[in-house]
């Protein structure tokens, strides 16, 4: 003895699209991925990260501390580092420290370099300076650069592409962080 199971649908069964009260199919919201396709390879993407670091790239979160450094010959700097995808290796970067609407670092000139490899693909840069500008500064530069500890700025990089015509740019607000060697009165 064959015992045949159906599955199937009733004639009851409404097979149609839901049907809002007005009798109408509503109208999809979102977007599908068969639409857009897949994300693009942030490999192909042209980017920048904006970051720390004197000797490796260390990425920056918006509110992180950075160390207004007291250098070697009497000034202050941020050592910056940055993330760079989709670019030639060689660029041109610009730093920028701003607090209050005033520009800390001045006019600093673009430098041009040579970005390390990073796997899977990408470069990174590290050890540049965002050099306080004395002139930007007030009278007492040392009490000016002590008063900053725990104050938050943006810090900023532009990374030029000649080659392909690309120009990127990064912010983050960062917390001022007085360096442990300055002697601040």
């Amino acid at each position: 003895m064959f015992v045949l199971l159906g599955l199937g649908c009733t004639p009851e069964t409404d097979l149609s699209p839901p049907k809002n009260e007005t009798g109408v199919p509503p109208v999809a919201t979102g977007v599908s991925t068969a639409d857009t396709g897949p994300p693009p390879d942030p490999c192909e993407v042209p980017s920048v990260d904006i970051g720390t670091g004197l000797s490796e790239y260390l990425p920056l979160n918006p509110g992180d501390a950075v160390t207004v450094v007291f250098g070697p010959q009497g000034g202050w700097h941020i050592d910056v580092g940055g993330r760079v995808m989709a670019t030639e290796q060689v660029v041109s970067v610009q730093l920028a420290l701003e607090w209050q609407a005033q520009t800390l670092t001045g006019a600093l000139p673009a430098q041009t370099l040579a970005l390390v490899p990073e796997k899977p693909c990408g470069w990174t840069f590290f050890g540049l300076r965002a050099i306080f500008d004395d002139d930007e500064l007030t009278d007492d530069p040392v009490a000016f650069v002590c008063g900053l500890d725990g104050q938050t700025a943006d810090l900023s990089v532009t990374v030029n592409d000649a080659a392909q015509g690309v120009k990127l740019t990064d912010r983050v607000s960062v917390t001022l962080q007085r360096d442990p060697k300055q002697i601040c009165p």
